[in-house]
C-alpha cells in the first residue's frame, strides 16, 4: 500500500503528471490576463483584446491545441480591423445611455423618473449581455457584419438566463477591481475563462449554420 502511494506521488509530479499540467495551466491563464491588459491600453482595442483572450483560453487551455502566446497574439492581429468598430459602437451606445440617465435624473419629474431609470438599465444590460456573445463570435466564424451582431441578440435571449449569470459576475469583478486595482491582473482572466466554458458550447451549436455563407447584412 505504502509503495502504491508513493508511485501516486510521482505519476503527480512527473514532468507530465498533474501537478505540472495544472500548474502549467494556470501560469499560461496569468499570461494570458497581461496580455489582455496590454491589449486594451489603446481603448478601442479592448474587443480584439478580448476576441485573443477568448480564442486563448479555448485553443491553449481547454484545448491544449496551442501555445498561449501564439494563440493571443495571432488572433489579436486577425481581429484588430474588424474588431474595432464594434467596440467603438457599444461604447457609444453605453454612453449615451449614461448621459441620457444624467439628464434624467436632472430634468425629468420624479413619476416619471423610475420608469426611465429601469428603462435605461435594461438596455445596457442587453447591450452588455449580447456584447459577451459579439466578440467570442466574431473571432470564431466567418460571417457579414450584420450577422455578428443578429447572432448576438438572438443567444442573448434564447439563453438568458446564462446571459444573466454572466453579467452579475461581470457586475462584480467590476466592483471587485474598483476596491482592490490590483485584482486587474487575475480577474478579468478568470471572468474570461468561466465565460469561455459558458460561451463557447452555445457557439458551437451554431457553428454548422453560421459557417455558411452569408450576405452582409446593410
Amino acid at each position: 500500500m505504502k509503495r502504491n502511494n508513493n508511485e501516486v506521488k510521482f505519476q503527480m509530479f512527473r514532468y507530465d503528471g498533474d501537478f505540472y499540467t495544472y500548474t502549467g495551466k494556470v501560469f499560461d491563464l496569468l499570461l494570458i490576463g497581461i496580455y489582455w491588459i496590454i491589449g486594451c491600453l489603446f481603448i478601442v482595442t479592448i474587443g480584439a483584446s478580448c476576441c485573443a483572450m477568448y480564442q486563448a483560453i479555448e485553443k491553449s487551455i481547454l484545448e491544449d491545441r496551442e501555445t498561449a502566446t501564439k494563440v493571443f497574439w495571432k488572433t489579436y492581429k486577425r481581429e484588430l480591423p474588424g474588431s474595432i468598430k464594434y467596440t467603438v459602437g457599444e461604447g457609444l451606445l453605453l454612453f449615451i445611455l449614461m448621459a441620457n440617465i444624467g439628464i434624467m435624473h436632472r430634468y425629468v419629474q420624479a413619476d416619471w423618473k423610475l420608469f426611465f431609470m429601469l428603462l435605461y438599465v435594461l438596455i445596457g444590460a442587453l447591450i452588455v449581455m449580447a456584447g459577451m456573445y459579439l466578440f467570442p463570435a466574431l473571432s470564431s466564424f466567418q460571417m457579414g457584419a450584420g450577422w455578428y451582431i443578429k447572432l448576438s441578440a438572438y443567444l442573448t435571449m434564447k439563453h438568458l438566463p446564462r446571459s444573466l449569470i454572466m453579467l452579475i459576475i461581470l457586475i462584480a469583478v467590476y466592483y471587485l477591481i474598483l476596491w482592490m486595482p490590483l485584482l486587474v491582473f487575475v480577474l478579468p482572466v478568470g471572468f474570461g475563462f468561466v465565460t469561455t466554458i459558458m460561451i463557447y458550447p452555445v457557439l458551437k451549436q451554431h457553428m454548422s449554420e453560421t459557417k455558411t455563407e452569408m450576405p452582409d447584412a446593410e
